[in-house]
Protein backbone atom coordinates (compact mmCIF):
# COMPACT_ATOMS: atom_id res chain seq x y z
CA UNK A 1 0.00 0.00 0.00
CA UNK A 2 2.61 2.66 1.17
CA UNK A 3 4.81 1.19 -2.70
CA UNK A 4 1.71 2.19 -4.11
CA UNK A 5 1.09 5.36 -2.77
CA UNK A 6 5.11 6.31 -3.31
CA UNK A 7 5.20 5.42 -7.28
CA UNK A 8 1.63 7.74 -7.54
CA UNK A 9 3.13 10.53 -5.85
CA UNK A 10 5.76 10.63 -8.39
CA UNK A 11 4.22 10.39 -11.52
CA UNK A 12 1.73 13.35 -10.02
CA UNK A 13 4.82 15.30 -9.52
CA UNK A 14 6.27 14.26 -12.84
CA UNK A 15 2.60 15.22 -15.04
CA UNK A 16 3.06 18.47 -12.69
CA UNK A 17 6.56 19.33 -14.07
CA UNK A 18 5.07 18.42 -18.10
CA UNK A 19 1.79 20.31 -17.25
CA UNK A 20 4.47 23.18 -16.34
CA UNK A 21 6.68 23.23 -19.54
CA UNK A 22 4.12 22.85 -21.92
CA UNK A 23 2.71 26.30 -20.30
CA UNK A 24 5.89 27.68 -20.79
CA UNK A 25 6.33 27.01 -23.90
CA UNK A 26 2.89 28.26 -24.48
CA UNK A 27 2.93 31.45 -23.32
CA UNK A 28 6.43 32.95 -23.38
CA UNK A 29 7.33 31.17 -26.63
CA UNK A 30 10.46 29.47 -25.02
CA UNK A 31 12.47 26.68 -27.59
CA UNK A 32 14.18 24.63 -25.06
CA UNK A 33 13.66 20.68 -25.26
CA UNK A 34 11.30 18.72 -23.27
CA UNK A 35 13.37 17.16 -20.11
CA UNK A 36 13.69 13.11 -20.58
CA UNK A 37 11.14 10.93 -18.36
CA UNK A 38 12.61 9.98 -15.24
CA UNK A 39 13.87 6.33 -15.17
CA UNK A 40 11.72 5.00 -12.29
CA UNK A 41 8.85 6.26 -14.15
CA UNK A 42 6.47 2.84 -15.44
CA UNK A 43 4.52 4.88 -18.06
CA UNK A 44 6.69 5.46 -21.10
CA UNK A 45 6.47 8.75 -22.81
CA UNK A 46 5.05 8.61 -26.07
CA UNK A 47 5.15 12.02 -27.24
CA UNK A 48 6.65 12.78 -30.56
CA UNK A 49 9.71 14.39 -30.41
CA UNK A 50 10.45 17.84 -30.22
CA UNK A 51 11.95 19.18 -33.75
CA UNK A 52 15.77 20.33 -33.91
CA UNK A 53 15.25 23.93 -34.95
CA UNK A 54 11.71 25.69 -34.52
CA UNK A 55 10.97 29.11 -35.95
CA UNK A 56 10.11 31.87 -32.89
CA UNK A 57 6.74 33.72 -33.50
CA UNK A 58 6.58 36.63 -35.03
CA UNK A 59 4.15 39.38 -32.89
CA UNK A 60 2.53 42.28 -34.25
CA UNK A 61 5.17 44.53 -32.76
CA UNK A 62 8.11 43.05 -34.45
CA UNK A 63 6.28 43.36 -38.23
CA UNK A 64 5.25 47.04 -37.33
CA UNK A 65 8.96 47.63 -37.18
CA UNK A 66 9.80 45.77 -40.18
CA UNK A 67 7.25 47.98 -42.20
CA UNK A 68 8.50 51.10 -39.90
CA UNK A 69 12.08 50.12 -41.52
CA UNK A 70 10.84 49.24 -44.98
CA UNK A 71 9.15 52.86 -45.05
CA UNK A 72 12.67 54.66 -43.76
CA UNK A 73 13.93 52.50 -46.90
CA UNK A 74 11.88 54.50 -49.26
CA UNK A 75 12.10 57.24 -47.87
CA UNK A 76 15.75 57.34 -48.91
CA UNK A 77 15.11 56.38 -52.54
CA UNK A 78 12.32 59.18 -52.32
CA UNK A 79 15.52 61.44 -51.55
CA UNK A 80 17.69 60.08 -54.19
CA UNK A 81 15.20 61.51 -56.41
CA UNK A 82 14.33 64.75 -55.51
CA UNK A 83 18.73 65.40 -55.67
CA UNK A 84 18.13 63.90 -59.18
CA UNK A 85 15.17 65.80 -60.37
CA UNK A 86 16.76 69.11 -58.25
CA UNK A 87 20.05 68.88 -60.16
CA UNK A 88 22.35 68.25 -57.28
CA UNK A 89 22.77 64.85 -59.42
CA UNK A 90 23.07 63.96 -62.92
CA UNK A 91 20.17 61.95 -64.19
CA UNK A 92 22.33 58.92 -65.08
CA UNK A 93 24.53 58.81 -61.81
CA UNK A 94 21.33 59.21 -60.01
CA UNK A 95 19.95 56.23 -61.78
CA UNK A 96 22.76 54.14 -60.95
CA UNK A 97 22.92 55.29 -57.36
CA UNK A 98 19.42 53.98 -57.39
CA UNK A 99 20.09 50.74 -58.88
CA UNK A 100 23.13 49.91 -56.39
CA UNK A 101 20.79 51.20 -53.72
CA UNK A 102 18.26 48.52 -54.21
CA UNK A 103 20.86 45.84 -54.78
CA UNK A 104 22.06 46.72 -51.27
CA UNK A 105 19.01 45.91 -50.16
CA UNK A 106 19.20 42.09 -51.70
CA UNK A 107 22.26 42.09 -50.38
CA UNK A 108 21.11 42.92 -47.31
CA UNK A 109 18.28 40.38 -47.33
CA UNK A 110 20.97 37.39 -47.98
CA UNK A 111 23.00 38.38 -44.85
CA UNK A 112 19.48 38.87 -42.11
CA UNK A 113 18.80 34.87 -43.52
CA UNK A 114 22.11 33.85 -42.93
CA UNK A 115 21.84 34.81 -39.08
CA UNK A 116 18.34 32.95 -39.23
CA UNK A 117 16.63 36.66 -39.19
CA UNK A 118 13.96 34.79 -42.19
CA UNK A 119 10.93 37.55 -41.99
CA UNK A 120 13.65 40.78 -41.68
CA UNK A 121 15.29 38.98 -44.93
CA UNK A 122 11.74 39.08 -46.94
CA UNK A 123 10.79 42.69 -45.91
CA UNK A 124 14.52 43.82 -46.88
CA UNK A 125 13.98 42.01 -50.50
CA UNK A 126 11.08 43.14 -50.88
CA UNK A 127 11.85 46.65 -50.12
CA UNK A 128 15.05 46.47 -53.38
CA UNK A 129 11.96 45.56 -55.28
CA UNK A 130 10.33 48.17 -54.72
CA UNK A 131 12.63 50.29 -55.67
CA UNK A 132 14.50 48.73 -58.51
CA UNK A 133 11.07 48.01 -60.47
CA UNK A 134 9.53 51.81 -60.74
CA UNK A 135 13.25 52.69 -61.58
CA UNK A 136 13.45 50.62 -64.31
CA UNK A 137 10.36 51.53 -65.42
CA UNK A 138 11.27 55.62 -65.57
CA UNK A 139 14.65 54.83 -66.80
CA UNK A 140 13.28 53.01 -69.81
CA UNK A 141 9.99 54.79 -70.91
CA UNK A 142 10.23 58.21 -69.20
CA UNK A 143 14.12 58.83 -68.97
CA UNK A 144 15.13 56.87 -72.49
CA UNK A 145 18.53 55.90 -70.39
CA UNK A 146 18.18 52.50 -71.10
CA UNK A 147 17.39 50.61 -74.34
CA UNK A 148 14.82 47.81 -74.47
CA UNK A 149 17.77 45.25 -74.49
CA UNK A 150 19.51 46.92 -71.37
CA UNK A 151 16.18 47.53 -69.77
CA UNK A 152 15.29 43.57 -70.27
CA UNK A 153 18.98 42.83 -69.62
CA UNK A 154 18.24 45.03 -65.77
CA UNK A 155 15.00 43.31 -65.41
CA UNK A 156 16.21 39.84 -65.54
CA UNK A 157 19.45 39.97 -63.90
CA UNK A 158 17.73 41.51 -61.09
CA UNK A 159 15.37 38.90 -60.60
CA UNK A 160 17.89 36.13 -60.97
CA UNK A 161 19.81 37.61 -58.12
CA UNK A 162 16.76 37.72 -56.02
CA UNK A 163 15.75 34.54 -56.84
CA UNK A 164 19.13 33.61 -55.98
CA UNK A 165 18.98 34.88 -52.43
CA UNK A 166 15.25 33.28 -52.22
CA UNK A 167 16.55 29.80 -53.24
CA UNK A 168 19.97 29.76 -51.64
CA UNK A 169 18.08 30.91 -48.50
CA UNK A 170 14.91 28.93 -48.71
CA UNK A 171 12.44 32.14 -49.07
CA UNK A 172 9.62 31.15 -50.71
CA UNK A 173 7.52 34.27 -49.85
CA UNK A 174 10.60 36.76 -51.45
CA UNK A 175 10.56 34.36 -54.76
CA UNK A 176 6.93 35.22 -55.61
CA UNK A 177 7.43 38.91 -54.31
CA UNK A 178 10.26 39.39 -56.57
CA UNK A 179 9.00 37.09 -59.21
CA UNK A 180 5.50 37.94 -59.83
CA UNK A 181 5.92 41.56 -60.80
CA UNK A 182 8.15 40.58 -63.78
CA UNK A 183 5.29 39.64 -66.52
CA UNK A 184 3.33 42.33 -66.48
CA UNK A 185 6.70 44.90 -66.28
CA UNK A 186 7.88 42.95 -69.40
CA UNK A 187 4.85 43.16 -71.35
CA UNK A 188 4.32 47.17 -69.97
CA UNK A 189 8.03 47.65 -71.35
CA UNK A 190 7.26 45.64 -74.63
CA UNK A 191 3.97 47.96 -75.42
CA UNK A 192 5.87 51.36 -73.96
CA UNK A 193 8.77 50.90 -76.43
CA UNK A 194 7.46 48.84 -79.16
CA UNK A 195 10.23 46.33 -78.72
CA UNK A 196 8.88 42.40 -77.94
CA UNK A 197 11.80 40.63 -78.60
CA UNK A 198 14.10 41.46 -76.06
CA UNK A 199 11.29 41.25 -72.86
CA UNK A 200 10.15 37.70 -74.52
CA UNK A 201 13.74 36.54 -74.08
CA UNK A 202 13.86 37.98 -70.41
CA UNK A 203 10.82 36.33 -69.76
CA UNK A 204 12.15 33.04 -71.07
CA UNK A 205 15.34 33.31 -69.38
CA UNK A 206 13.69 33.96 -65.95
CA UNK A 207 10.94 30.60 -66.83
CA UNK A 208 14.54 28.50 -66.90
CA UNK A 209 15.74 30.53 -63.84
CA UNK A 210 12.23 29.22 -61.80
CA UNK A 211 11.76 25.83 -63.82
CA UNK A 212 15.19 24.39 -62.11
CA UNK A 213 14.78 26.72 -58.90
CA UNK A 214 11.67 24.79 -58.66
CA UNK A 215 13.47 21.29 -58.88
CA UNK A 216 15.86 22.20 -55.94
CA UNK A 217 12.94 23.81 -54.06
CA UNK A 218 10.38 21.96 -55.26
CA UNK A 219 8.79 25.40 -56.03
CA UNK A 220 6.66 24.02 -58.78
CA UNK A 221 3.55 26.41 -59.03
CA UNK A 222 5.70 29.54 -59.43
CA UNK A 223 7.96 27.63 -62.31
CA UNK A 224 4.66 26.89 -63.95
CA UNK A 225 3.37 30.72 -63.78
CA UNK A 226 6.80 32.00 -65.15
CA UNK A 227 6.07 29.21 -67.89
CA UNK A 228 2.70 30.51 -68.33
CA UNK A 229 3.71 33.79 -68.72
CA UNK A 230 6.24 33.02 -71.47
CA UNK A 231 3.75 30.80 -73.39
CA UNK A 232 1.38 33.69 -73.42
CA UNK A 233 4.05 35.89 -74.40
CA UNK A 234 5.15 34.13 -77.53
CA UNK A 235 1.89 33.29 -78.76
CA UNK A 236 0.86 37.13 -78.85
CA UNK A 237 3.56 37.10 -80.72
CA UNK A 238 2.51 34.51 -83.24
CA UNK A 239 -1.02 36.42 -83.58
CA UNK A 240 0.73 39.25 -84.23
CA UNK A 241 2.76 38.66 -86.37
CA UNK A 242 0.07 36.77 -88.79
CA UNK A 243 -2.51 39.70 -88.54
CA UNK A 244 0.63 42.07 -89.48
CA UNK A 245 1.46 40.03 -92.61
CA UNK A 246 -1.74 40.11 -93.68
CA UNK A 247 -2.61 43.87 -92.95
CA UNK A 248 0.96 43.75 -95.00
CA UNK A 249 2.37 45.78 -92.29
CA UNK A 250 6.41 44.25 -92.56
CA UNK A 251 7.22 47.48 -90.80
CA UNK A 252 5.21 46.67 -87.80
CA UNK A 253 6.18 43.12 -87.67
CA UNK A 254 9.59 41.79 -86.04
CA UNK A 255 11.89 40.12 -88.29
CA UNK A 256 11.11 36.21 -88.87
CA UNK A 257 14.10 35.16 -87.68
CA UNK A 258 13.59 36.62 -84.29
CA UNK A 259 10.20 34.99 -84.45
CA UNK A 260 11.68 31.63 -85.21
CA UNK A 261 14.52 32.47 -82.46
CA UNK A 262 12.43 33.05 -79.66
CA UNK A 263 9.64 30.34 -80.60
CA UNK A 264 12.56 27.93 -80.86
CA UNK A 265 14.35 29.14 -77.97
CA UNK A 266 11.36 27.95 -75.76
CA UNK A 267 11.69 24.36 -77.07
CA UNK A 268 14.69 24.39 -76.51
CA UNK A 269 14.76 25.60 -73.00
CA UNK A 270 11.63 23.53 -71.66
CA UNK A 271 11.86 20.51 -73.69
CA UNK A 272 15.53 20.54 -73.55
CA UNK A 273 15.34 20.44 -69.65
CA UNK A 274 12.67 17.69 -69.29
CA UNK A 275 14.64 15.63 -71.46
CA UNK A 276 18.51 15.60 -69.39
CA UNK A 277 16.18 15.22 -66.02
CA UNK A 278 14.61 12.19 -67.68
CA UNK A 279 17.38 10.86 -69.92
CA UNK A 280 20.42 11.87 -67.45
CA UNK A 281 19.19 11.67 -64.44
CA UNK A 282 16.46 8.88 -64.82
CA UNK A 283 13.47 10.91 -63.40
CA UNK A 284 9.95 10.36 -64.46
CA UNK A 285 8.07 13.18 -66.46
CA UNK A 286 5.37 14.74 -64.10
CA UNK A 287 2.08 15.29 -65.06
CA UNK A 288 2.81 19.30 -65.43
CA UNK A 289 6.09 18.83 -67.68
CA UNK A 290 3.80 16.65 -70.07
CA UNK A 291 1.19 19.79 -70.20
CA UNK A 292 4.02 22.57 -70.39
CA UNK A 293 5.64 20.22 -73.35
CA UNK A 294 2.07 20.16 -75.44
CA UNK A 295 1.63 23.68 -74.60
CA UNK A 296 5.28 24.35 -75.88
CA UNK A 297 4.98 22.20 -78.92
CA UNK A 298 2.18 23.74 -80.26
CA UNK A 299 3.39 27.24 -79.68
CA UNK A 300 6.57 26.44 -80.75
CA UNK A 301 6.15 24.38 -83.88
CA UNK A 302 2.77 25.66 -84.68
CA UNK A 303 3.24 28.94 -84.24
CA UNK A 304 6.81 28.46 -86.29
CA UNK A 305 4.35 27.12 -89.29
CA UNK A 306 1.81 29.88 -88.82
CA UNK A 307 4.45 32.80 -89.30
CA UNK A 308 6.36 30.48 -91.68
CA UNK A 309 3.31 30.48 -93.95
CA UNK A 310 2.26 33.73 -93.11
CA UNK A 311 5.92 35.13 -94.51
CA UNK A 312 4.98 33.28 -97.70
CA UNK A 313 8.32 31.27 -97.22
CA UNK A 314 8.73 27.23 -97.67
CA UNK A 315 7.45 25.19 -94.88
CA UNK A 316 9.31 21.57 -95.67
CA UNK A 317 12.29 22.85 -93.75
CA UNK A 318 10.13 23.04 -90.86
CA UNK A 319 8.63 19.68 -92.16
CA UNK A 320 12.10 18.14 -91.93
CA UNK A 321 13.06 19.06 -88.88
CA UNK A 322 10.12 17.85 -87.04
CA UNK A 323 10.63 14.24 -89.02
CA UNK A 324 14.15 14.14 -87.40
CA UNK A 325 12.46 14.71 -84.14
CA UNK A 326 9.80 11.83 -84.60
CA UNK A 327 13.00 9.43 -85.57
CA UNK A 328 15.22 10.83 -82.69
CA UNK A 329 11.95 9.93 -79.88
CA UNK A 330 11.11 6.91 -81.47
CA UNK A 331 14.63 6.06 -80.94
CA UNK A 332 15.31 7.69 -77.49
CA UNK A 333 12.04 5.77 -76.24
CA UNK A 334 13.08 2.23 -77.91
CA UNK A 335 16.67 2.31 -77.15
CA UNK A 336 17.12 4.32 -74.08
CA UNK A 337 14.34 4.12 -72.31
CA UNK A 338 12.78 0.66 -70.72
CA UNK A 339 9.61 -0.20 -72.72
CA UNK A 340 8.67 -3.43 -69.90
CA UNK A 341 8.77 -1.13 -66.79
CA UNK A 342 5.93 -0.58 -64.54
CA UNK A 343 5.69 2.94 -64.79
CA UNK A 344 6.15 3.73 -68.55
CA UNK A 345 4.99 7.22 -68.87
CA UNK A 346 8.61 8.27 -70.51
CA UNK A 347 8.09 5.46 -73.04
CA UNK A 348 4.38 6.44 -73.88
CA UNK A 349 5.25 9.99 -73.42
CA UNK A 350 8.04 10.14 -76.04
CA UNK A 351 6.32 7.75 -78.23
CA UNK A 352 3.26 9.90 -78.63
CA UNK A 353 5.66 13.06 -79.09
CA UNK A 354 7.19 11.06 -82.30
CA UNK A 355 3.85 9.92 -83.73
CA UNK A 356 2.58 14.04 -83.37
CA UNK A 357 6.10 14.40 -84.70
CA UNK A 358 5.38 12.40 -87.99
CA UNK A 359 2.03 13.73 -88.54
CA UNK A 360 2.75 17.00 -88.37
CA UNK A 361 5.92 17.00 -90.41
CA UNK A 362 4.50 15.14 -93.23
CA UNK A 363 1.63 17.74 -93.05
CA UNK A 364 3.98 20.10 -93.30
CA UNK A 365 6.27 18.52 -96.05
CA UNK A 366 3.96 17.06 -98.67
CA UNK A 367 0.97 17.77 -100.51
CA UNK A 368 -2.32 15.76 -99.97
CA UNK A 369 -2.31 13.12 -102.19
CA UNK A 370 1.74 12.39 -101.17
CA UNK A 371 0.67 12.80 -97.73
CA UNK A 372 -1.97 10.17 -97.79
CA UNK A 373 0.57 7.82 -99.39
CA UNK A 374 3.18 8.47 -96.96
CA UNK A 375 1.21 7.73 -94.17
CA UNK A 376 0.15 4.28 -95.90
CA UNK A 377 3.58 3.13 -96.15
CA UNK A 378 4.48 4.05 -92.48
CA UNK A 379 1.48 2.51 -91.32
CA UNK A 380 2.56 -0.79 -93.27
CA UNK A 381 5.78 -0.65 -91.95
CA UNK A 382 4.85 0.18 -88.18
CA UNK A 383 2.78 -2.92 -88.37
CA UNK A 384 5.35 -5.09 -90.04
CA UNK A 385 7.80 -4.30 -87.47
CA UNK A 386 5.70 -4.33 -84.23
CA UNK A 387 5.35 -8.32 -84.19
CA UNK A 388 9.45 -8.05 -84.60
CA UNK A 389 10.49 -6.06 -81.53
CA UNK A 390 7.33 -7.16 -79.56
CA UNK A 391 5.97 -4.11 -79.04
CA UNK A 392 1.97 -3.62 -79.17
CA UNK A 393 2.61 0.23 -78.71
CA UNK A 394 4.05 0.15 -82.37
CA UNK A 395 1.14 -1.65 -83.63
CA UNK A 396 -1.17 1.22 -82.55
CA UNK A 397 0.74 3.70 -83.99
CA UNK A 398 0.48 2.04 -87.04
CA UNK A 399 -3.31 2.33 -86.63
CA UNK A 400 -3.11 6.28 -85.71
CA UNK A 401 -1.06 6.53 -89.11
CA UNK A 402 -3.83 4.30 -91.05
CA UNK A 403 -6.50 6.08 -89.62
CA UNK A 404 -4.70 9.48 -90.64
CA UNK A 405 -4.36 7.95 -94.37
CA UNK A 406 -7.55 6.57 -94.09
CA UNK A 407 -9.30 10.19 -94.04
CA UNK A 408 -6.44 11.97 -95.86
CA UNK A 409 -6.80 10.03 -99.16
CA UNK A 410 -10.48 10.30 -99.49
CA UNK A 411 -11.72 6.60 -99.11
CA UNK A 412 -13.37 7.79 -95.89
CA UNK A 413 -15.59 10.40 -97.92
CA UNK A 414 -15.52 8.15 -100.89
CA UNK A 415 -17.19 5.61 -98.73
CA UNK A 416 -19.77 7.53 -96.71
CA UNK A 417 -20.71 9.17 -100.26
CA UNK A 418 -21.69 5.95 -101.76
CA UNK A 419 -23.71 5.43 -99.23
CA UNK A 420 -25.58 8.77 -98.54
CA UNK A 421 -24.99 10.87 -101.02
CA UNK A 422 -27.05 11.26 -103.76
CA UNK A 423 -25.42 10.51 -106.35
CA UNK A 424 -21.92 8.32 -106.35
CA UNK A 425 -18.62 9.02 -109.00
CA UNK A 426 -16.97 5.80 -109.71
CA UNK A 427 -13.86 7.85 -111.07
CA UNK A 428 -13.29 8.64 -107.41
CA UNK A 429 -12.46 5.34 -106.71
CA UNK A 430 -9.29 4.99 -108.94
CA UNK A 431 -7.21 7.39 -107.14
CA UNK A 432 -3.59 5.73 -106.27
CA UNK A 433 -3.26 7.11 -102.72
CA UNK A 434 -7.46 5.90 -102.31
CA UNK A 435 -6.76 2.43 -103.74
CA UNK A 436 -3.46 1.98 -101.56
CA UNK A 437 -5.28 3.08 -98.24
CA UNK A 438 -7.88 0.88 -99.25
CA UNK A 439 -5.37 -2.26 -99.43
CA UNK A 440 -3.25 -1.74 -96.18
CA UNK A 441 -6.91 -1.34 -94.59
CA UNK A 442 -7.49 -4.58 -95.55
CA UNK A 443 -4.43 -6.29 -94.59
CA UNK A 444 -3.89 -4.44 -91.34
CA UNK A 445 -6.31 -6.70 -89.52
CA UNK A 446 -3.99 -10.06 -90.85
CA UNK A 447 -0.61 -8.60 -89.14
CA UNK A 448 0.58 -10.33 -86.44
CA UNK A 449 -0.26 -8.94 -83.12
CA UNK A 450 2.58 -8.96 -80.20
CA UNK A 451 1.24 -10.10 -76.97
CA UNK A 452 1.36 -6.66 -74.56
CA UNK A 453 -0.93 -5.51 -71.32
CA UNK A 454 -4.88 -5.90 -71.07
CA UNK A 455 -5.37 -2.58 -72.33
CA UNK A 456 -2.65 -2.61 -75.34
CA UNK A 457 -4.40 -5.70 -76.34
CA UNK A 458 -8.07 -4.49 -76.18
CA UNK A 459 -7.23 -1.66 -78.53
CA UNK A 460 -5.37 -4.02 -80.45
CA UNK A 461 -8.51 -5.97 -81.12
CA UNK A 462 -10.62 -2.73 -81.15
CA UNK A 463 -8.37 -1.21 -84.29
CA UNK A 464 -8.70 -4.51 -85.85
CA UNK A 465 -12.55 -4.27 -85.76
CA UNK A 466 -12.76 -0.65 -86.87
CA UNK A 467 -10.16 -1.59 -90.26
CA UNK A 468 -11.99 -4.86 -91.11
CA UNK A 469 -15.65 -2.73 -90.65
CA UNK A 470 -13.93 -0.08 -92.82
CA UNK A 471 -12.67 -2.46 -95.39
CA UNK A 472 -15.78 -4.29 -95.75
CA UNK A 473 -18.15 -0.77 -96.09
CA UNK A 474 -15.79 0.68 -98.33
CA UNK A 475 -15.71 -2.45 -100.14
CA UNK A 476 -19.90 -2.11 -100.68
CA UNK A 477 -19.55 1.91 -101.34
CA UNK A 478 -17.11 0.59 -104.55
CA UNK A 479 -20.11 -1.89 -105.56
CA UNK A 480 -22.90 0.96 -105.43
CA UNK A 481 -20.62 3.30 -107.62
CA UNK A 482 -19.46 0.77 -110.32
CA UNK A 483 -23.32 -0.32 -110.43
CA UNK A 484 -24.37 3.49 -110.32
CA UNK A 485 -21.91 4.03 -113.07
CA UNK A 486 -23.06 1.18 -115.45
CA UNK A 487 -26.71 2.35 -114.91
CA UNK A 488 -28.51 3.72 -118.14
CA UNK A 489 -30.61 5.86 -116.51
CA UNK A 490 -29.21 9.50 -115.61
CA UNK A 491 -29.02 10.52 -112.39
CA UNK A 492 -32.48 12.74 -112.21
CA UNK A 493 -34.39 9.45 -112.93
CA UNK A 494 -36.60 7.82 -110.99
CA UNK A 495 -35.19 4.37 -111.52
CA UNK A 496 -31.67 5.62 -111.27
CA UNK A 497 -33.34 6.69 -107.63
CA UNK A 498 -34.16 3.63 -106.94
CA UNK A 499 -31.78 0.93 -108.56
CA UNK A 500 -29.09 3.07 -106.16
CA UNK A 501 -31.03 2.78 -103.31
CA UNK A 502 -31.74 -0.55 -104.20
CA UNK A 503 -27.74 -1.40 -104.87
CA UNK A 504 -27.32 0.42 -101.49
CA UNK A 505 -29.42 -1.83 -99.45
CA UNK A 506 -27.71 -5.19 -100.54
CA UNK A 507 -24.43 -3.47 -99.76
CA UNK A 508 -24.88 -3.42 -96.15
CA UNK A 509 -26.41 -6.59 -95.98
CA UNK A 510 -23.39 -8.12 -97.92
CA UNK A 511 -21.20 -5.92 -95.17
CA UNK A 512 -22.62 -7.25 -92.27
CA UNK A 513 -23.21 -11.32 -93.22
CA UNK A 514 -19.31 -11.02 -93.94
CA UNK A 515 -18.64 -9.28 -91.20
CA UNK A 516 -20.68 -12.05 -88.99
CA UNK A 517 -18.82 -14.98 -90.95
CA UNK A 518 -15.04 -13.52 -90.07
CA UNK A 519 -16.62 -13.73 -86.83
CA UNK A 520 -16.00 -17.61 -86.00
CA UNK A 521 -12.06 -16.78 -86.88
CA UNK A 522 -10.22 -15.94 -83.48
CA UNK A 523 -9.05 -12.91 -84.41
CA UNK A 524 -12.15 -11.59 -85.02
CA UNK A 525 -14.58 -13.08 -81.93
CA UNK A 526 -16.08 -9.76 -81.07
CA UNK A 527 -17.57 -8.42 -84.27
CA UNK A 528 -20.69 -8.89 -83.36
CA UNK A 529 -21.24 -4.75 -82.14
CA UNK A 530 -20.05 -4.08 -85.66
CA UNK A 531 -22.47 -6.07 -87.49
CA UNK A 532 -25.55 -5.10 -85.30
CA UNK A 533 -24.51 -1.76 -86.16
CA UNK A 534 -24.60 -1.73 -89.49
CA UNK A 535 -28.09 -3.97 -89.23
CA UNK A 536 -29.27 -0.58 -87.46
CA UNK A 537 -27.96 1.37 -90.13
CA UNK A 538 -29.75 -0.58 -92.93
CA UNK A 539 -33.15 0.06 -91.02
CA UNK A 540 -32.66 3.62 -90.84
CA UNK A 541 -31.68 3.54 -94.43
CA UNK A 542 -34.86 1.41 -95.50
CA UNK A 543 -37.10 4.48 -93.83
CA UNK A 544 -35.44 6.95 -95.46
CA UNK A 545 -34.47 6.71 -98.74
CA UNK A 546 -35.74 2.84 -100.10
CA UNK A 547 -39.97 3.21 -99.12
CA UNK A 548 -39.22 6.99 -100.09
CA UNK A 549 -37.86 6.10 -103.52
CA UNK A 550 -41.05 3.92 -103.70
CA UNK A 551 -41.05 1.04 -106.54
CA UNK A 552 -42.37 -2.15 -106.03
CA UNK A 553 -39.64 -4.29 -107.60
CA UNK A 554 -37.48 -1.91 -105.55
CA UNK A 555 -38.80 -2.61 -102.06
CA UNK A 556 -39.37 -6.05 -103.38
CA UNK A 557 -35.73 -6.85 -103.53
CA UNK A 558 -34.21 -4.37 -100.64
CA UNK A 559 -36.72 -5.83 -97.82
CA UNK A 560 -35.70 -9.05 -99.02
CA UNK A 561 -31.96 -8.68 -98.94
CA UNK A 562 -32.39 -7.20 -95.58
CA UNK A 563 -35.05 -9.15 -94.22
CA UNK A 564 -32.95 -12.77 -95.25
CA UNK A 565 -29.26 -10.65 -93.47
CA UNK A 566 -31.73 -10.49 -90.21
CA UNK A 567 -31.96 -14.10 -90.31
CA UNK A 568 -28.46 -15.21 -91.40
CA UNK A 569 -26.30 -12.26 -89.62
CA UNK A 570 -27.46 -13.39 -86.41
CA UNK A 571 -27.20 -17.35 -86.68
CA UNK A 572 -23.59 -16.60 -87.55
CA UNK A 573 -22.95 -14.77 -84.85
CA UNK A 574 -24.26 -17.29 -82.55
CA UNK A 575 -22.43 -20.25 -83.85
CA UNK A 576 -18.92 -18.45 -83.51
CA UNK A 577 -20.03 -17.98 -79.59
CA UNK A 578 -20.80 -21.56 -79.52
CA UNK A 579 -17.53 -22.09 -81.02
CA UNK A 580 -15.93 -20.15 -78.56
CA UNK A 581 -17.56 -21.45 -75.87
CA UNK A 582 -16.48 -24.55 -76.89
CA UNK A 583 -12.77 -23.55 -77.37
CA UNK A 584 -12.70 -21.90 -73.33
Amino acid sequence: MTDGLERLEKRIEELTKRLQRVEDKVFSGADEAPDPPAASSPIEDRRPAAPSTTRKRVHATTIISFVGRSLVVLGGAFLLRWLTQSGFLPHKMGSVIGVIYALVWIAMADIKAGHGQRYSAVFHGVTGAFIAFPLLVEATTKLHYLTPMLSAIHLAAFIILGLAVAGRRKLRSLAWIITLPAAPLAFVLAVKTEAMTPFLISLLLLGFVTLWLGYLRHWHVLATVMAGAANFGLALMVMDYVMASKRASVEQQAPLWEVLFLLFGLIALYFGSYCFRVFKRKRTITPLEIGQTLVVVLIGLGGAAMVIDASEHSMLPLGIVCLILSIAFYTAAYGLLPRRDPNRRNFLFYTLLALAMVIMGCEISFQPATTAIAFTAIALVAGALANGISSRILFLHGTAYLIAAIVRSGLLVSTVRGFAGPSVRFDEWMSVPLLFALIITALYPWFPRPQGRSIDMHLGRRSVDVFLFVTVLALGGLLVSLVAQLSPQGEDSETYRRVLACTRTGALALSATLLAWCSHRTRFRNLAWLVYTILVLGAFKLVLEDIAAGGAAGLFLSLGLYGGTLILAPRLLHRAANQKAEET
